[in-house]
């Protein structure tokens, strides 16, 4: 009994030894490194290695030797896996066993959409000339909601790119009775102030995804740059006056903006996931319009996002 074993272990250690690297995929065909790995005929299993073990991915057959490679026809692909370049290629025998299934994997999928909502933070100065008597409501303009949403396709399993798309908004009011100084020196009593503060994010991104020790974590990363759009529709009701006097403008402007993510993502199936990311923007609106052109200070769009969300593969 010994002796059988030691025999079919060394059948499959000289099995390994001939194992060659997959060096391209083509529509439907496969370059192995190797002219003697089989003939004409023959089927090659086809594994990956994933964290030192090897797993089945599918099936080829050799239909010519020359240079010093191999070409084989791709006859069998185990879903959701594609053969690619670094697989390695195994001569199929009678003897041999198949090697366990490869575990499902997002990794293996190109495309990936996530879809993300949480708490985003303005940081730093958002305007500079700001009354002190609004320092409190103004600060309370830098928190508000955001929607995140980003498409990959992962030319490679570590490598992709693709679009990123967010949104992000506050509605604040005060009613506070606050007597301020209009232009020509005179108190005015302001009754009500209202802000709806939008800021819009649109731009190609570029994706790092690389796997982790868990099997069904992985880390996601991105970097991005594009349009960028401010909006900022303000209400004042003067209630001094008889009838009460509502003044309305309108702030905007768009420009450049840059950033990234930095994302945690948990496989529950081969096609859907959970994840939590960390969304960082940066910009600045240099000269923002407004319908009485006075608007003459500078407006910061830096922001910071905390969401949580799903992962679709494809």
């Amino acid at each position: 009994m010994k002796t059988v074993s030691f025999i079919f272990i060394c059948f499959i250690f000289a099995g390994l030894l001939h194992a060659q690297e997959v060096v391209r995929v083509v529509n439907g065909y496969i370059a192995i490194q190797n002219e003697n790995i089989g003939a004409k005929g023959d089927r090659l299993i086809i594994r990956r290695n994933i964290r030192n073990k090897y797993y089945d991915i599918g099936i080829a057959e050799v239909v010519k030797s020359k240079n010093g490679r191999t070409a084989a026809k791709i006859v069998e692909e185990i879903a959701p896996y594609h053969i690619r370049p670094g697989d390695f290629a195994f001569k199929l025998k009678a003897f041999q066993s198949p090697a366990e299934p490869a575990p499902a994997s997002q990794l293996d999928r190109p495309l990936q959409i996530r879809l993300g909502a949480g708490y985003g933070k303005r940081i730093g100065d958002l305007s500079q000339n700001i009354p002190p008597e609004f320092s409190s409501y103004h600060n309370g303009l830098k928190s508000g909601f955001s929607l995140f949403s980003d498409l990959a396709y992962f030319h490679k399993p570590s490598l992709g790119y693709g679009l990123m798309l967010s949104q992000w908004w506050t509605d604040r009011k005060k009613s506070d009775q606050i007597f301020v100084h209009n232009d020509t020196g005179l108190p005015r009593d302001l009754g009500d102030i209202q802000n709806s503060i939008r800021i819009l994010y649109l731009g190609p991104s570029l994706f790092i995804r690389q796997p982790l020790s868990h099997p069904k974590m992985s880390l996601v990363a991105s970097a991005t740059g594009g349009y960028l759009h401010f909006t900022d529709d303000q209400t004042v009701t003067y209630t001094l006056n008889d009838p009460p006097v509502t003044e309305k403008e309108t702030i905007e402007g768009s420009t450049f903006g840059m950033g990234g993510t930095l994302g945690l993502q948990y496989r529950v199936s081969p096609s859907v996931g959970i994840h939590a990311v960390i969304d960082f923007l940066f910009g600045t609106l240099s000269r923002p319009d407004t319908e009485s052109n006075l608007y003459q200070d500078r407006i910061s769009l830096n922001r910071l996002d905390l969401m949580l969300g799903a992962v679709f593969s494809f």
